[in-house]
């Protein structure tokens, strides 16, 4: 655990909402109303998200899996990184 850090769940949120409003538009989904048609989040719901960071955590799943991949996030909770190769199959 760090001690110290600069970043709070405020600001940590904050970040999020920018970069998936950020990779929704570098994306072409240049309305949410487009982007809700793909991620199954509704538009409303989106547009409170960007602006306010708030959202259920079932929902920016749904949202971060439309822009990235899921398995990023999947990764960081993992208590063994997924293997890259074959090679490390085998030599794990």
């Amino acid at each position: 655990m760090t001690l110290l850090s600069l970043n709070t769940p405020s600001t940590t949120q904050k970040a999020l909402a920018d970069w998936c409003r950020q990779q929704r538009k570098a994306k072409g989904f240049k309305s949410r109303k487009a982007f809700s048609e793909v991620c199954g989040v509704p538009t409303e719901t989106i547009k409170r998200f960007e602006n306010t960071c708030y959202i259920s955590l079932s929902q920016f799943l749904l949202i971060f899996s439309a822009l990235d991949d899921i398995d990023k996030l999947n990764d960081l909770i993992q208590q063994q990184p997924k293997p890259r190769s074959i090679a490390e199959i085998k030599n794990g």
